[in-house]
């Protein structure tokens, strides 16, 4: 084979994967930070906790009525990252996490709210896994290929009397950190990663005109991310995406989907625009309960710092603002229904720590001080190497 024909087929295999062929990536080069808390709220709104444990077990701890937090309880497994959760269409909850033998673990609720044993769905795998609920009500699965480094997607199917996984599908690319999926207002499902030329990809369903639902090709949208990205859980007011990262410069940057009249496509990618600082963790987002984008991160001192967009719709936030704390890993955030923003992170002490941000007006808030949740000095949280 000469040497043209050989440059045409790798040229031909960026083009229809969208990213760059393999490449050696150094391990400080890897977005990881695996291993931090997960918080989600059951049916009855009550925050339910979980973290790795330093035996890399799965530790579970539940919100009581008067908003103490009870006792961690452990769940088992053997895992190397933290786990992902889903609130079914049941509202029983469902965790996802990648095991020390790179494959990805299973658990969920029954009927009186009791965690199952863990069931393996498969791998090998790496990084952590991302899990959203589909517009069909079904659990669709998202995770990095440990040998291919490709994009794997695996969701249920229903019929009258069972769930079941459908199976890995390979959605091909080259990924150099998990993936993020969010489900859009048009009810598909985007799913964000970074590539190995560390630039932000961006594969998405599509509607084709039989009626059915496919997978777009990647999509590149330039950046040089140092993390992996972020997109809130809720979209913003207008039902647009926004994707945060932390890029190789530290500071945080941020590009936003925007409507279009004009074009073909209703909706495009604004450049990046920075949210400077220097930071050591990439963002958590959040959309508080004003309809204003929140970003949490980790500083280089190990304090969080928050910085709050302006108004509605706008690329304009206040400064960076501290909130203190000794953090080892990337904040972790979560809006209640009533109004509340709960920020949890993994001190530095191998301990989880907890503040409150509580509405006094329609115009006004105020910061709980810092509460360790862990007094149990038998109870310590994995620190490294995730």
């Amino acid at each position: 084979m000469n040497t043209l024909l050989i440059l045409s087929l790798s040229a031909l295999f960026v083009f229809c994967h969208g990213l760059r062929p393999l490449t050696q990536d150094t391990p400080e080069d890897i977005p990881h930070d695996q291993c931090g808390i997960t918080a989600i709220l059951s049916e009855d709104e009550k925050i339910q906790l979980f973290a790795l444990g330093q035996d890399n077990q799965v530790l579970f701890r539940s919100q009581n009525a008067d908003s103490t937090f009870g006792e961690w309880k452990g769940l088992g497994g053997n895992f190397s990252t933290g786990v992902q959760t889903v609130r079914n269409i049941d509202g029983k909850l469902e965790i996802f996490g990648i095991g020390t033998d790179d494959q990805l673990y299973h658990s969920y609720q029954d009927a009186s709210g009791v965690f199952q044993s863990w069931i393996a769905l498969g791998g090998p795998f790496s990084g952590s896994p991302s899990a959203l609920l589909n517009s069909e009500g079904n659990i669709a699965l998202f995770a990095r290929g440990k040998v291919s480094r490709s994009l794997m997607y695996n969701h249920q199917v229903r019929n009258a009397t069972a769930v079941f996984w459908v199976g890995w599908s390979n959605l091909g690319g080259i990924l150099t950190s998990g993936p993020n999926a969010v489900l859009t207002a048009e009810a598909m499902v985007h799913v964000f990663a970074r590539g190995v030329d560390k630039g932000l990809f961006e594969k998405r369903q599509v509607a084709t005109h039989t009626g059915t639902v496919a997978w777009s090709k990647y999509e590149g949208l330039g950046g040089l991310l140092a993390s992996q990205p972020s997109v809130p859980a809720t979209l913003n007011p207008v039902n647009l995406l926004e994707i945060f990262v932390r890029q190789a410069d530290r500071a945080i940057w941020f590009k936003k989907q925007a409507a279009v009249t004009h074009e073909s496509d209703s909706v495009t990618w604004t450049e990046w625009q920075s949210l400077g600082g220097k930071m050591s963790s990439g963002p958590s987002v959040i959309v508080n309960n004003d309809g204003l984008l929140e970003v949490f991160v980790r500083g280089m001192n190990r304090e969080i710092f928050v910085r709050r967009q302006i108004d509605h719709d706008t690329s304009d936030f206040f400064v960076w603002e501290t909130l203190g704390g000794d953090s080892a890993s990337t904040p972790f955030t979560l809006l209640h229904p009533d109004g509340s923003l709960h920020l949890f992170h993994r001190g530095s002490n191998g301990k989880i720590h907890h503040k409150v941000k509580k509405p006094i007006s329609h115009t006004s808030y105020e910061w709980s001080d810092w509460q360790m949740l862990d007094t149990d000095s038998t109870v310590t949280f994995q620190l490294y190497p995730c």
